[in-house]
């Protein structure tokens, strides 16, 4: 979403947020339903010519100007989902694709068509394959839990699964079937899918808990209409707090006069307190410097830290 101020930057805020994505601007617009704030109290910073950070939702072309969701794309649970409560607010449709996550519970969703090169599968195929799917979720899980969990710590997943097809007798029997294996690799890429990370970087314990994995109970939606609604909402009250183009490269916190925000372009902001939204990418690659460092702990857990 594009948007350009009308209000030249001031030096001197209440509160500076870096980073208009959709955390910067809740952010500022919680700051503002608060009452304590004025909107001339806040500035957002945005580095990029857009806001919305990683949702984006562009028509497909003039001809067929259907959405496209080239970054955020779903609602990963409605039940106790802050999306759910915003989109009931502010009218946004949501669009049910699953009634569970259709990664880790494909089962739970009959809009899936399988096919094994040109061939599509039988219905009864299909089934077939999300029950090994549902028994590979229980398996794993009990491995996970189990005094063995040990043995396996570190291995790919693929190599955990291959021991259960090894040694476990129900997954022995389910692959005399046709195509079996190729079928029981599909599960372990929808579960990479999920994880966003390949097999070997799955971690057994990540089994621990299967009926929710990152996500949250309920539905699995999509909006119709474009995540950028959610944007344009929560947008409107604070829009002349945003600034775009700028490019934040250092905040020094150890003054007692406020924060200092260096820009690129040489402007300078002082802020009584600064709120971080960076992406973990941006926080990562070392281009935005904090005087005095971050503790180590808090520089830690940020190289630690995985999106996916």
């Amino acid at each position: 979403m594009a948007i350009k101020s009308t209000i030249a930057l001031e030096s001197s805020y209440r509160v500076a947020i870096i980073g208009a994505g959709l955390a910067g601007v809740s952010t500022a617009n919680a700051l503002l339903s608060s009452n304590k704030f004025a909107a001339s109290d806040i500035c957002v910073l945005e580095a990029q010519s857009r806001i919305g950070g990683r949702i984006q939702t562009q028509p497909f072309s003039e001809s067929l100007p259907v959405n496209v969701e080239v970054g955020a794309a779903w609602i990963h649970g409605t039940e106790g989902n802050p999306f759910s409560d915003m989109a009931r607010k502010f009218g946004i449709s949501l669009k049910e694709v699953a009634p569970r996550n259709p990664w880790l519970h494909p089962g739970s969703c009959n809009n899936f068509l399988f096919f094994d090169g040109r061939e599509q599968l039988s219905h009864e195929q299909v089934d077939e394959t999300w029950r090994w799917q549902d028994l590979l979720m229980h398996k794993l899980q009990a491995l996970a839990t189990s005094t063995n969990a040990i043995d396996h710590h570190q291995k790919a997943l693929s190599t955990i699964v291959d021991h259960l097809v090894e040694t476990d007798e129900e997954f022995r029997e389910a692959m005399k079937t046709s195509n079996a294996r190729a079928r029981l690799d599909v599960c372990l890429k929808l579960i990479e899918v999920w994880m966003g990370v390949n097999d070997d970087e799955v971690q057994l314990d990540d089994f621990a808990e299967i009926d929710l994995i990152g996500d949250d109970p309920g539905a699995h939606c999509i909006v119709p209409g474009g995540m950028e609604r959610f944007v344009d909402h929560l947008v409107e009250p604070v829009k002349d707090s945003i600034h775009t183009n700028v490019v934040v490269t250092s905040i020094n916190y150890e003054g007692a006069d406020g924060v200092v925000i260096e820009c690129s372009d040489g402007r300078r902001v002082t802020a009584d307190h600064v709120v971080v939204t960076s992406s973990l990418g941006f926080l990562k690659s070392g281009k935005l410097h904090f005087q005095p460092e971050l503790p180590a702990s808090k520089h830690g857990t940020i190289q630690r830290s995985k999106m996916g």
